[in-house]
């Protein structure tokens, strides 16, 4: 079955790297192959990725919000016109690292949108070894998803009324739940450089990134009534 795997990036060129290349080692199968898209990055990524071969690139002359460019390449693969016909997209953030396992549990795994767990370091990646049998949890982690083409059938595309990152994840989580589309996440580790977009940030694009997060905040309540992770935000999921 074929599989895209879909790769967000915005500087942290290195971080880019170990990503790509755990992207890569996949052993799933020959079906999957590699898209990159590159969210108006100002350091040398975009130089890099041009350099490169064996992957696909999508490059954004100008920054956007996360589900504006998860909304590009979801809109791309799931389209009945393309020829790929993709069972599936492994949608990652530039600062993780997968397992080369990862594609295969995932697919394996019969939930429209099921996710990997982030851990901190190499040590907790426990590969080879296979998931915690029976560790399936309601709490998908939006770091390293699999969106499988009926949960995009059902839900749809994420909100862009969430500019640049933040509330995003969790609006689609409730939609997915209103839809009674069984969203997961698996036992299976992967490893998360946690915040590295904000980390290596300018003084600018920091406050910036706060501006977004805040507003989308406030969004998000507005909409839902609740904050993400709050105990009203859980109770949603109880009904």
């Amino acid at each position: 079955m074929p599989v895209l795997i879909s790769i967000l990036t915005h500087n942290n060129l290195s971080l880019t790297k170990a990503a790509i290349q755990s992207a890569l080692a996949q052993t799933y199968s020959s079906n999957s192959s590699l898209l990159v898209i590159d969210n108006a990055s100002i350091d040398a990524t975009p130089q890099w990725l041009a350099s490169q071969r064996g992957f696909s690139t999508i490059m954004l002359a100008e920054r956007t919000s996360v589900a504006a460019c998860w909304n590009t390449v979801l809109d791309w693969a799931f389209n009945p016109l393309n020829p790929n016909r993709y069972e599936g997209v492994l949608v990652l953030n530039n600062d993780v690292e997968i397992r080369p396992d990862t594609v295969k549990w995932l697919m394996e795994d019969p939930a429209p949108f099921v996710t990997a767990v982030s851990v901190r370091s190499e040590s907790e990646l426990g590969y080879p070894d296979p998931p915690t049998a029976g560790q399936r949890r309601p709490h998908p982690d939006f770091s390293c998803f699999m969106i499988k083409p009926l949960c995009w059938k059902k839900v749809g595309r994420f909100d862009e009324c969430f500019e640049g990152a933040y509330g995003e994840d969790c609006s689609y989580h409730i939609r997915m739940h209103f839809a009674k589309i069984e969203a997961v996440c698996l036992d299976l580790p992967f490893l998360h450089h946690a915040s590295g977009t904000i980390k290596s940030a300018t003084p600018a694009e920091k406050r910036q990134i706060e501006r977004y997060a805040h507003k989308n905040r406030q969004l998000f309540v507005e909409m839902y009534g609740c904050l993400p992770g709050s105990d009203a935000y859980n109770e949603i999921f109880t009904t």
